[in-house]
């Protein structure tokens, strides 16, 4: 701080000081300038009054002289007995005064007198002065230092000032003639300089009277500054701490704090031997929305969720940001695990009412996990580890719930651990495959086209469904790559099976939301479609009705422009999510795929059956068709036979097949379809005959 203050000081001195030797020699400069500029115009009056005097008193004589001089020759024009009567009058005439040296020129330009012999019968035409002055204007110059021949002799170091004035001899006539008058001004400069002199150092002891003023307000600030500098260093150094403790967004407790605060806290609970527990919260989909809508929007979210956490915590719990959508809470002081649970359910039923997000209603469902000391673990480090196992395991069963840890997570989350490390090798080693399960037209009874279905086959565990890993592929942004795989890997097959055989074969490929975000999509399809050779009106692709929902302006577009190439859409697993119907009528979707769940039981649920009615009605009703997901059974079949359902998928036809089966198997199913209609119409007409 010191350190600052002399150069504060310094710094103030050095450039004051300079700043006072300008001002001095500024302000001694335009004195001087100003004084010599009103000496000037004021000699050059004398010199025009002079120059009046004489040319009332001499002029008359000397008149007709002066003008004709120009018809003389110029070697005796110096010896004409007016020039020495001339220099005897005027020098009787300057006797007194500071007047140096007097030229007379005739309107020809021709200097017919100058006290300087030497100059007699000189030519001044071209001179600035004496065309001024022929023009009836005053001219006068001052120069310094001069040398000059005066009537008395050659004088040195000189301040002269010399006017051209013009001869009128009477008023309003024309010019007759020139005086040159060379005034002595030397004197007056020598004052001028004195006085200039006096004003710098009166200037000078007026700035060093301020500059002494101001350095003892400097001083005095600098008192001020030191002491404000001290407090802003502790201040700074109090938000740094502050800042090291606290998460930047929400100010919460960071992840050091936390670990520092759950230290203490289980320090009482082992002193005062009472429980404690900690719920670890993960906000489901926030990745997604933070992706999709940007960093701002996902800040919002996270502020709301900070809000409505902090809104359930009791008086004596901690919540802290472990970062970016992960949260705990320290509880301490429980009386038993049903005193957790109830404080969990409070949790996730304070994120039921959606969050607004420019303009957007946004639903969050988190997941919490919940490890118990001194049941679960007795360190921090370790207790926080199994609360975020629980919670993990919360995610995995359908988010929008607690868990409480216990040691078969530990097993768990190994194998997610395994998994996760396997499956980013997997794609590049080639251990993504494809099944596809037949779709049967009713109205054609054959085989119209199949669904992709996406199997990993894993090195040690075998051939997995998507359950065990699509939500692997979400979490790490595999599911881009792997998508774009799955479109072309797909197109390529069914043209193949176009050109052996299935000729109008049809695939389907799922769309997840990460896909539909995706900025590739478009350029994914059009380039799968033109590889291949597949028409696009033989590629479909299916949504869910949650994507419709989560961004269904985005969507909207996306199938629109889908739509633009040909490909056919629909919407899978209908009937199960929260699509609205005033919305659905915008959507250029071809197909609805009725969801399983109402298939497998319409035999035996009126309720299912009037659903699958009513939206094959409503699918009918806006020319869409309908696909019927998971017949098992012949009547199931017969059902949505009568219902006039369009197309129909499930394992009562043919399971997901490999690549290497589907088309043998596409033929035999057709054939029994076929066979099976023609019993149909056979027995049909029999019954009629009798």
């Amino acid at each position: 701080m010191a350190t600052n203050s002399f150069d504060l000081t310094r710094t103030f001195s050095r450039r004051s000081l300079v700043g006072i030797l300008m001002v001095a020699v500024l302000m001694t400069w335009f004195h001087r300038w100003l004084a010599v500029d009103a000496m000037t115009q004021n000699e050059a009056q004398n010199n025009v009054q002079l120059t009046q005097v004489l040319s009332n008193t001499i002029w008359p004589r000397y008149a007709s002289f002066i003008t004709t001089a120009s018809s003389l020759p110029y070697e005796t024009l110096s010896q004409q007995g007016e020039i020495a009567s001339l220099r005897r009058e005027l020098a009787e005439k300057i006797v007194g005064l500071h007047i140096l040296k007097i030229k007379i020129y005739n309107t020809d330009g021709l200097t017919v007198f100058s006290t300087d012999p030497k100059q007699i019968g000189q030519s001044k035409l071209d001179n600035p002065g004496f065309r001024a002055a022929l023009s009836g204007q005053v001219a006068s110059e001052i120069t310094f230092k001069n040398q000059i021949d005066t009537f008395e002799g050659v004088r040195a170091d000189r301040n002269i000032i010399f006017s051209y004035i013009p001869i009128y001899p009477y008023p309003n006539s024309q010019v007759a003639g020139i005086f040159e008058v060379y005034a002595d001004v030397t004197h007056l400069l020598g004052k001028i300089r004195q006085t200039s002199y006096i004003v710098a150092l009166g200037v000078t002891f007026l700035l060093v009277i301020l500059y002494l003023f101001l350095l003892a307000v400097v001083r005095q600030a600098d008192g001020i500054i030191r002491t404000h500098k001290i407090e802003e260093r502790q201040t700074q150094n109090q938000v740094m701490q502050h800042l090291a403790r606290h998460d930047s967004l929400t100010d919460l407790p960071n992840r050091t704090h936390m670990l520092e605060r759950l230290d203490q806290a289980l320090e009482r609970a082992r002193r005062t031997n009472t429980r404690l527990a900690l719920l670890y919260f993960n906000v489901t989909r926030f990745r997604i929305i933070n992706d999709s809508l940007g960093h701002e929007a996902g800040d919002m979210v996270l502020m709301e969720a900070t809000l409505r956490l902090t809104d359930c915590i009791r008086g004596g719990d901690t919540l802290g940001r472990l970062g970016g959508d992960e949260f705990l809470v320290i509880v301490e002081n429980i009386s038993s695990v049903d005193q957790v649970a109830t404080l969990a359910q409070r949790h996730l039923a304070a994120f039921l009412e959606p969050i607004e997000v420019n303009d957007r209603q946004l639903v969050l469902t988190p997941s919490i996990g919940i490890a118990l000391f001194p049941e679960d673990a007795d360190r921090a480090e370790k207790l926080i580890e199994d609360a975020g196992a629980a919670a993990l395991k919360a995610k995995d069963q359908g988010r929008n719930r607690f868990v409480f840890y216990t040691e078969s997570l530990n097993a768990s989350s190994l194998e997610r651990l395994e998994m996760e490390t396997a499956i980013h090798n997997a794609l590049s080693n080639g251990e993504f495959l494809l099944n596809y399960q037949p779709r049967i037209s009713i109205s054609a009874q054959k085989v119209i086209g199949c669904e992709a279905l996406l199997r990993w086959q894993h090195p040690q565990k075998g051939q997995l469904s998507p359950d065990h890993f699509i939500s692997l592929l979400e979490e790490t942004d595999l599911i881009i790559p792997v998508g774009e795989w799955i479109i072309r890997e797909a197109c390529r097959q069914c043209r193949e099976w176009q050109l052996e055989g299935l000729a109008g074969l049809r695939v389907s490929v799922n769309l997840s939301l990460r896909q539909c975000q995706s900025e590739t999509l478009l350029e994914t399809v059009g380039q799968a479609l033109a590889d291949t050779g597949l028409a696009a009106s033989c590629l479909e692709l299916e949504i869910t009705e949650s994507v419709m929902a989560d961004e269904m302006q985005h969507t909207l577009t996306l199938l629109k422009q889908l739509k633009k190439k040909g490909i056919l859409l629909s919407i899978d697993d209908f009937g199960t999510g929260y699509s609205s119907l005033s919305h659905l009528m915008h959507f250029p979707v071809d197909h609805l795929k009725v969801d399983r769940a109402f298939v497998q039981d319409i035999t035996r649920n009126s309720n299912h059956a009037a659903l699958t009615d009513a939206i094959i009605a409503m699918a009918k009703s806006l020319k869409m068709g309908v696909v019927a997901e998971g017949i098992e059974e012949e009547d199931q079949l017969h059902l949505l036979e009568e219902k006039k359902c369009d197309e129909l998928q499930g394992y009562f036809f043919a399971k997901p097949l490999p690549p290497e089966r589907f088309l043998l198997e596409a033929k035999q199913i057709s054939q029994q379809l076929q066979n099976l209609s023609a019993e149909t119409r056979n027995s049909t007409e029999s019954i009629v005959m009798t």
